[in-house]
Parts: structure tokens; sequence; C-alpha cells
């Protein structure tokens, strides 16, 4: 069953987004609740358009990933 939360035991989706330094939204994708996160991150990246100069991804802000 896609989008089936076992625990919960409903459906559910995640909205996963890439947004500026003004959290303005710069590209959407909507997953399944029970779909890992890193599904969705390609498909984020290519919604860009560009590379990102810096990119700051399920972290508290404090530091930047590195390639």
């Amino acid at each position: 069953m896609i989008g089936y939360d076992g625990f919960k035991h409903r459906k559910g989706s995640k909205i996963h987004a890439c947004v500026d330094e003004g959290s303005m939204p710069l590209s959407i994708a909507f997953g399944a609740g029970d779909e890992h996160d890193s599904k969705r991150f390609d498909e984020l990246l290519d919604g860009l358009g560009e590379a990102p100069k810096e990119l700051y991804a399920d972290t508290d802000g404090s530091k930047a990933l590195e390639e």
C-alpha cells in the first residue's frame, strides 16, 4: 500500500520543498508518508534548474553539506 503509515494506521503524504534564504519555495515534491525523505532529494534538485552554491538539508541550518 503506497502512502500507508503502519504505525498510525492511516494514509499519509509528505511535502518536500527547496526554499531560498527568504523561505520562498523554489522546488516542491510530494511523496508517500511511509517513503524515506531521500527518495525525493534528486527530484527537488532537478526542479531547481541549476546546482545551488550552498545546500542545507535536514539540518538545523548550522552547517552546509559539502560535495
